[in-house]
């Protein structure tokens, strides 16, 4: 028997080595509506999270234009959700941080280009349960769309970031999005752009604000060059960032 637990063992030792002192704070970003930007706030939140230590951004949308390339690091070495997909049984906390693409503190696991084939809920348990074990910070991507894999991911989430365009139908969107999640205590608005005021789209949807944040000029341009969404903290996107990491990474969601 214990001939046959040898990998799972070197395992549980190899992350006893190797954890982070306390499990990662772990967030979720998606949007009210299609086009909210929440892919790029999901990009920023963690660009901004690994400025204090490991941090992993995962992909949780397949039909998303790629972390790895929004972030400029799409032609790095590394797994993605294919190969992470076909495996079975414990993946190691150091297996995981090691093995994704990343730059400095930041890892990112996302699928390769042209492939993006549905999420397993095992895989994503197995992942997830590596990634709190071996970062400080974890950030999904989440989707809009519900299902059981979904359902994996909000379970997992300490507090769940919902960016909200400020219209009449952003937040008719946001609204119906809400409504289908059982557990509203950790969700936390993002607004961004114009029009609605902030203090409405929280009484309209019930929700706390986080930040608010105009649009970011320049940002087309930096995903394009590389650089990721956030070229500077003291823009709108950086600002909104930090706020967000400050009030649910630091300090944990009130």
């Amino acid at each position: 028997m214990l001939f046959r637990s040898a990998a799972w063992l070197g395992e549980v030792i190899a992350d006893l080595d190797d954890r982070c002192a306390a499990p990662a704070r772990t967030l979720g970003v998606v949007g009210g509506s299609g086009g909210a930007g929440a892919t790029t706030f999901a990009c920023a939140l963690a660009q901004r999270a690994a400025r204090s230590g490991p941090t992993l951004l995962i992909d949780a949308d397949p039909l998303g234009p790629g972390l790895d390339r929004m972030l400029g690091i799409e032609r790095r070495e590394g797994v993605r959700w294919g190969e992470l997909g076909r495996t079975s049984g414990r993946l190691s906390a150091r297996s995981l941080r090691e093995a994704v693409p990343r730059r400095g503190e930041l890892g990112v696991l996302t699928w390769a280009a042209r492939s993006a084939a549905p999420l397993q809920p095992f895989a994503v348990r197995e992942v997830m349960a590596a990634a709190v074990r071996g970062h400080r910070t974890v950030v999904v991507d989440l989707p809009r769309a519900g299902g059981p894999v979904a359902e994996e991911l909000l379970a997992r989430c300490d507090a769940v970031v919902l960016v909200v365009v400020p219209s009449l139908v952003g937040v008719a969107s946001a609204a119906r999005w809400c409504a289908e999640v059982a557990d509203r205590s950790r969700l936390r608005v993002v607004v961004r752009g114009s029009g609605v005021s902030a203090p409405e789209v929280a009484r309209a949807l019930r929700l706390p604000v986080a930040a608010t944040m105009g649009d970011q000029r320049g940002l087309a341009e930096a995903i394009d060059i590389g650089e990721g969404p956030v070229r500077s903290w003291r823009g709108p996107l950086g600002r909104a960032a930090r706020e967000v990491a400050e009030r649910l990474i630091v300090l944990g969601t009130p």
